[in-house]
């Protein structure tokens, strides 16, 4: 019941009133304590109410309807989510209460939760603005404060951001209701009203605008009130009042110009106004300022109309206007505060880069048409009787220049563009003059005149120039042209250097056109100077210096001109060395092929075809050309020194064989090849000058330092290659002065240490591989296989990895080596692993492959033996004893285990027992190993023992190998082993090895007390019979060898001593 009661109460406030009350939010928490409703109760009412709401208003309006916010539906709903979120907000819901009540509330009208919050912003918002409102209604009063206006917030549940804006509106409409601007809005202080704001259609009358008295003390308030900082205020009153002042200042800034009152009276009437207006003093001079643009402009604009149709008189006196306007201007803004407008104003209010200013909206060609218009009428209108410039006129154009922002280096331009032609006709006149008869003093008379137009017209010395050069160019021409030899007289030369002089023309300025007219009269010279031999001499070198000077040719040109002339003369000459070259190298249909034509039948006089091939063996003799284009090269000093970027001095080639097309790439290298083989192969005085000659002849052909190093380096090899392999086929190997011809070689290939050692050790390795593949074939003795790898090691090679031979051969050689090392006794135990290592390492072989193959050939000597018995006693000879010898001694290095091998398997016990027999009845001397080689053959052929025997019968007294441990304890000495560490023992080494280990503390007990030696004693029992399971376990389980149970076995016996002796202690 009191859910309901609350739900109608709820449905009443939003039925009969649609704007709500802070008053409502009281009374709907008064009512749930009244009812004692708890929370969840409280969240059905609203949830009910909505629902109740949504049926009853969606019968008569629609969905689209409800969008409207002026509809009176829409603004019941705005309330009853308005309410719904301040009720759970300010009764301290939780947050997933409160989006769950809000949320259900939202869908049952048809919102999501994002819409709904948004509708209550508003009603937030709005609720706040009246309230913000009221407040301004009620300044001057006492009755309003921050702290008013924070509870609203806080009530109304307003976000602190926008509440700060919504602060900053507030003042801003009371800054336009103060100065009498029209308000944007008009809320009534009424909460009840209905009305919307409305909007003024009467124009605003802004000279009347202005500041009442107190209006300032009254903002300060407000802003208080709404905590504004008092810049903000500032602000917003000149965000206001700007536009109001503007409109004056640019009224009163037109009268001024229009010198209806004068400057003073313009800037008292300003400052009156900003003051009515509330702005500060800082402010004067943007203020003032902003006025001069659209001062400016309206003349300007006016300007641009004359202009663009080249109304020159209309253009000047609008110009002088505007700069009477400028000054104007200027007297205003130096009463507000600006200095130094004399140097800046054009930067502050012309800046033609800057669309705002003056002169921005005006296109860079119109100002420049205007200042050329202004210029033109300047012109003709202030000259003096001397026919100059006036200053005044050279004073305005500057002015007009910097006002329109005209860049000096365009002035300029229509400066020589109005005043050249004066000064051209002066300059054509004074070179007529010249070339007809030159004088110091007319070139004086001249040069006055010429300074005179300069003078009037504000000229420079660089117009002189550009207007005298083609007048020189054609002055050059012409007494070329006169000159029967090409070459000027000495008067000739005087004229043209006056004519320089008159044109203020610096030397270099005139090269050019005395190379375009003599340069060929100097190529041609040095030509005829070259004369048979292609050399020029000193003393004529000296005599195209002089004509250098003569022709009036720069160094840089004749040296060019002179790179010409030697370039046409070495294209003849290489073009013959490498016709020569191709002659040589190639037979008839090659060069026929290369040259792409029939060469005919017979390429030299005597009928014989070319023989040779481009390389090393070319049979070329060329050298003689080769050196003389050398010579040419150097005696003409056609190489230069230059210093590059690093600051080192580098000898460049400007003419190349290659870089003029006279031979391809392949061409070059072979005639660079021939010079360098040469060097080494040709015998007497011309070897040292081809050596000394190589870098020069790869600079002429063109060739980089990398390119001849590689050629260098392919012929090195070459000569490396049949070097080395003669030497060493002669010798054997190098000796000291095949080492010292090899540095010679070096030196002359110019070759690296690194690629030096490459080509020697490759060659040898050549020899060396042919030498390996020779003697293997010839089945080689020990001697010869240990003196071929004793040389390899010598020098550094491996027999693999550089001989490449293989593992098979390499394998082989082992075999051959070490045989007979083998067979005859000389490697035993004790010395066969230095034997096998040094060996090993010697032929590169890993040490552990090395010794598999020396256990594989001593198993193969055991089993070759073997065979050899059997086959002996088969055809009833029993002299076996040497063949069992062999077998004995190679037993010791297979741990006498033959047991794997099919001839011992097949082995009956009667030949087993025939063999020992031989070998007991056999007379073996005074060998002292008689004993110890019977045993070897007994291991290598599965002979059983007594131990055997034994073994069997003792193991059938045991069922399983069980787990056990020993352990005797006695002066804190405490032995202990399993027999998981046995399973995991070695099979080389054997699980008795393992118990010996175990035991070892136990023997240094012998000497202890009686009470000690009894529990040695009982352990040593215990640890025998428990050996014969683990001999069995070895046998059977894992498949050990019968060697390691043999020594098991013998394991057994050591153990038995040492029993007896421990019971006769």
């Amino acid at each position: 019941m009191s859910t309901v009661v609350y739900q109608k109460y709820l449905l009443g406030l939003i039925k009969y009133q649609r704007q709500a009350k802070t008053s409502e939010i009281t009374e709907l928490e008064q009512l749930q304590k009244a009812l004692q409703l708890d929370n969840v109760s409280r969240g059905e009412a609203h949830f009910a109410a909505a629902d109740e709401w949504y049926r009853t208003a969606t019968r008569y309006v629609s969905d689209e309807e409800l969008g409207d916010k002026s509809n009176p539906e829409r603004q019941s709903m705005d309330k009853l989510l308005f309410l719904t979120e301040r009720v759970l907000r300010l009764t301290g819901e939780e947050e997933t209460a409160f989006l769950f009540e809000m949320s259900r509330v939202a869908k049952t009208v048809g919102l999501t939760l994002e819409e709904a919050t948004e509708q209550v912003d508003d009603v937030k918002e709005e609720f706040y603005k009246r309230a913000l409102q009221s407040t301004r209604s009620k300044l001057g009063q006492g009755v309003v404060n921050p702290g008013m206006l924070e509870r609203a917030r806080e009530t109304l549940g307003v976000d602190e951001k926008v509440s700060i804006e919504m602060h900053v509106d507030a003042l801003a409409a009371e800054v336009r209701s103060l100065l009498g601007l029209p308000q944007e809005k008009e809320i009534d202080d009424n909460d009840f009203s209905d009305d919307e704001p409305s909007t003024p259609d009467e124009p605003v009358d802004l000279d009347s605008l202005k500041f009442a008295t107190g209006s300032k003390e009254r903002l300060d308030e407000l802003a208080k009130v709404l905590l504004i900082p008092e810049k903000d205020l500032e602000w917003e009153i000149r965000e206001e009042s700007f536009p109001v002042f503007q409109k004056m200042a640019l009224e009163t800034m037109k009268a001024a110009v229009a010198h209806t009152i004068t400057p003073d009276d313009a800037f008292t009437r300003m400052e009156a106004r900003r003051e009515e207006l509330l702005m500060p003093t800082d402010l004067s001079q943007e203020l003032v300022s902003s006025a001069v643009y659209q001062a400016l402009g309206g003349p300007l604009e006016e300007t641009l109309q004359f202009s663009s149709v080249s109304n020159a008189g209309a253009t000047y006196d609008q110009l002088l206007g505007v700069l009477e306007a400028k000054r104007t201007i200027v007297s205003i803004l130096e009463k507000s505060g600006w200095k130094d407008l004399g140097t800046d104003f054009e930067d502050k209010f012309c800046d033609p880069n800057n669309a705002n200013s003056a002169i921005g909206f005006i296109p860079y060609y119109d100002r420049r048409m205007m200042y050329r218009l202004f210029m033109e009428r300047a012109t003709a209108l202030h000259l003096g009787k001397d026919g100059a410039l006036t200053e005044e006129a050279k004073s305005l154009i500057a002015q007009v220049r910097a006002l329109l922002g005209v860049e000096e280096e365009e002035a300029r331009f229509e400066i020589n563009r109005t005043y050249g032609p004066a000064l051209n006709a002066v300059l054509q006149r004074g070179a007529e003059e010249i070339m007809v008869e030159y004088t110091p003093a007319l070139l004086e008379t001249l040069q006055k005149e010429v300074n005179e137009v300069v003078e009037n017209y504000d000229l420079t010395d660089d117009l002189v120039r550009s207007y005298g050069l083609p007048i020189y160019k054609k002055a050059v021409k012409s007494i070329g042209d006169k000159s029967p030899t090409g070459i000027p007289t000495m008067e000739q030369n005087v004229q043209l250097d006056g004519l320089r002089q008159f044109f203020l023309l610096p030397e270099q300025k005139t090269f050019a056109s005395h190379k375009a007219v003599f340069g060929s009269v100097y190529k041609k010279s040095v030509l005829e100077a070259m004369a048979i031999t292609g050399i020029i001499r000193p003393e004529i070198r000296e005599k195209l210096e002089d004509l250098r000077g003569r022709l009036g040719l720069s160094e840089k040109a004749t040296r060019a001109l002179y790179l010409e002339a030697i370039e046409d003369r070495m294209r003849s000459m290489i073009e013959w060395i490498s016709s020569e070259m191709e002659r040589m190298v190639f037979n008839q249909k090659q060069l026929a092929q290369r040259r792409k034509k029939d060469m005919g039948e017979d390429v030299f006089p005597d009928g014989k075809a070319a023989k040779g091939t481009l390389g090393i063996g070319a049979e070329v003799n060329v050298m003689r050309d080769v050196m003389n284009l050398i010579d040419f090269y150097q005696e003409n000093e056609i190489a230069e020194e230059v210093v590059d970027e690093e600051g080192n001095n580098v000898t460049v080639y400007p003419i190349t064989a290659l870089g003029m097309d006279a031979v391809d790439k392949e061409m070059a290298e072979a005639l660079y090849r021939q010079l360098v083989v040469s060097s080494f192969t040709e015998q007497g005085p011309n070897a040292a000058r081809y050596d000394k000659n190589k870098s020069l002849w790869a600079g002429i052909l063109g060739l980089s330092e990398e390119q001849t190093e590689k050629i260098n380096s392919t012929i090195g090899s070459s000569v490396y290659d049949n070097y080395v392999t003669n030497s060493m086929r002669t010798k054997g190997t190098l000796d000291q002065q095949d080492i010292m011809f090899i540095a010679n070689l070096q030196s002359k290939l110019g070759l690296s240490d690194a690629v030096s050692e490459s080509f020697t050790k490759a060659a040898q390795k050549k020899v060396l591989s042919e030498e390996a593949s020779a003697m293997m074939s010839s089945n080689p003795n020990i001697n010869t296989l240990r003196a071929f790898r004793e040389k390899c090691n010598t020098m550094g090679l491996d027999l693999s990895d550089d001989i490449g031979m293989s593992a098979y051969t390499v394998d082989s050689m082992f075999r051959t080596e070490i045989g007979p090392l083998l067979g005859n006794g000389t490697i035993t135990l004790e010395n066969g692993g230095e034997i096998i290592s040094e060996v090993a390492e010697s032929l590169g072989m890993q040490e552990r492959d090395a010794q598999a193959l020396f256990v594989k050939m001593a198993r193969d000597n055991a089993i070759t033996s073997l065979e050899a018995i059997v086959a002996s006693l088969r055809r009833g000879r029993r002299d076996v004893s040497r063949p069992m010898r062999t077998m004995a001694a190679m037993g010791q290095f297979l741990d006498g285990d033959l047991s794997d091998v099919k001839e011992v398997e097949e082995l009956s016990m009667e030949v087993k027992n025939d063999l020992i027999s031989i070998w007991q009845n056999t007379d073996h001397g005074d060998n002292p190993t008689v004993e110890e080689d019977l045993e070897m053959i007994k291991s290598l052929i599965d002979y059983p023992t007594e131990e055997d025997d034994d073994d069997e019968e003792e193991d059938d007294d045991d069922d399983e190998y069980g787990v056990f441990s020993v352990e005797v304890a006695c002066d804190a000495t405490t032995v202990s082993r399993d027999d998981d560490e046995l399973m995991n023992a070695s099979a080389s080494s054997s699980a008795s090895s393992v118990w010996g280990e175990a035991n070892l503390p136990a023997a240094s007990l012998l000497s202890s007390s009686d009470g000690t030696r009894k529990a040695l004693q009982n352990m040593m029992l215990q640890s025998k019979n428990s050996q014969r399971q683990i001999q069995e376990w070895e046998r059977k389980v894992i498949g050990l060898k019968r060697s390691h149970s043999q020594t098991m076995r013998n394991s057994t016996r050591t153990r038995q001593a040492l029993l007896e002796k421990l019971f006769s202690a």
